[in-house]
């Protein structure tokens, strides 16, 4: 369904608009549109049919692009794999995922186990011309993919999202975003994960270019976004992180690119975004609590977890785990993760609070706050830091800085550094249940 409300639209309006970059050149809708076709002919032929999974592990890059519309042409599941997983975690997700087939690259960790096919797509061709592509599906219920989450609480888990799910937050994006006929979209952040997916099919309902880059780094993006002339890209906050430190980056014009970096804003129509106590019911605004949403573009659940689908959701909410507040005017702010709220003495710490505090430092690169166990006091605010190159800061002098901004009681008590960088998913979400490990060993953590 979503194939024909995205790339038929663009067909059918603009077929001779740049559609898609690929290395030095450019497919048109219609040319991408034939070529989609022919992926789609190829992929039924290999005995994909709708409902079947498909695995997908492969850099940013056009052959990504193509191969997902080719799914959603014909009805089948897409199931993209973080492309920083191990073996291991590979194996667990095509486990869990039971794909038909997996197409990937030769420069990715290959999994051990075997499916019905696999495919090395820089080392075979997929597609010939032909004509067995069946007619375009157009089902809203069906699953379009099954987006993994990234396992920074626990193991990862598959998404289940329907074309209907993936249609309305291109909507949001349309509306977010205020797409221009003809404007080019830049896919920086993984298109495995679930902020950058919806961008490739919002992009070609207005006529826009799609870029891809195979790996992030802040030259590499300030060079693409002035030389194609970049309107609009999203970047998970690793990456923000990168660029507000890249000193050069002033050198590049970047002015075509519209920045919305400040808050999360409000939600857009048909999303019923609000904020709750423990008990699930809605607060004032200016009071803390979870973040709970209900909309056409929520997910179904997750795949062979029911367990966790019936936890995710309460009163017809799903439950974020993103601990927020509202302000008169109806915008939503994060302070962080249910999960990595420290409770010190009675009192609730936001990480990300003392994370911005401790970012203001000129010597610091990057930061992770969580909570150690402490026999008094239940917890203690703890900050792992990476300082920036040639740099050097000690411990208390950090402590020091952060007690001109903060209570004492979120002031860390625990200070280290690190030689290298935090530890982080393939979305770039720094795993603080990695940090944490050590200190909770054997502990049994006593608060919320």
């Amino acid at each position: 369904m979503i194939y024909v409300h995205s790339m038929g639209r663009a067909v059918r309006y603009y077929p001779e608009r740049p559609a898609l970059s690929v290395g030095e050149d450019s497919l048109n809708f219609r040319q991408l549109h034939n070529r989609v076709k022919n992926i789609a002919g190829a992929l039924s032929q290999r005995g994909i049919r709708r409902g079947d999974r498909l695995a997908l592990l492969l850099p940013n890059g056009p052959e990504y692009v193509q191969l997902i519309y080719a799914c959603s042409w014909l009805g089948a599941i897409i199931v993209p794999i973080n492309t920083r997983l191990s073996v291991v975690e590979i194996d667990h997700v095509l486990a869990d995922a039971s794909p038909h087939g997996l197409v990937r690259h030769s420069s990715l960790a290959a999994p051990s186990g075997r499916t019905s096919w696999d495919v090395v797509i820089d080392e075979e061709p997929l597609a010939e011309p032909n004509d067995s592509a069946p007619e375009i599906c157009y089902d809203p219920e069906a699953i379009l993919a099954m987006i993994y989450t990234s396992g920074t609480t626990g193991g990862p888990k598959g998404v289940m999202l329907t074309h209907s799910n993936i249609l309305t937050n291109a909507h949001n994006f349309n509306s977010w975003m205020q797409y221009r006929e003809g404007g080019a979209y830049l896919h920086a952040a993984p298109i495995f994960h679930i902020a950058d997916f919806p961008a490739m099919f919002a992009a070609p309902a207005l006529g826009g270019c799609q870029l891809t880059l195979p790996r992030f780094s802040p030259l590499t993006f300030c060079e693409t976004v002035e030389r194609q002339r970049i309107n609009y890209t999203v970047l998970v906050p690793t990456m923000v992180n990168l660029l507000t430190q890249f000193a050069e980056a002033k050198k590049y014009d970047l002015s075509i690119l519209e920045k919305r970096l400040m808050s999360c804003g409000r939600p857009g129509p048909g999303i019923d975004l609000q904020v709750a106590d423990e008990s699930g019911k809605e607060i004032a605004p200016g009071q803390h609590g979870e973040l709970v949403a209900r909309g056409a573009n929520v997910m179904r659940g997750y795949w062979n977890n029911q367990k966790d689908t019936e936890a995710g959701f309460r009163n017809g909410f799903f439950r974020t785990g993103d601990l927020g507040y509202q302000d008169v005017d109806g915008y939503f702010y994060i302070l962080d993760r249910l999960k990595d709220m420290i409770v010190t003495g009675g009192e609730n710490v936001y990480s990300g609070e003392v994370e911005a505090i401790i970012l203001d430092h000129p010597a610091v690169r990057e930061v992770a706050v969580f909570g150690i166990p402490d026999p008094q006091w239940g917890e203690l605010v703890a900050a792992c830091v990476v300082l920036k190159p040639g740099t050097i800061l000690t411990a208390e002098e950090l402590i020091r800085h952060c007690r001109q901004s903060l209570a004492n009681y979120k002031v860390p008590r625990h200070v280290e550094f690190s030689g290298t960088d935090l530890p982080k998913s393939g979305s770039g979400k720094v795993l603080k249940r990695v940090l944490r490990e050590r200190f909770w060993a054997g502990a049994e953590r006593r608060v919320g």
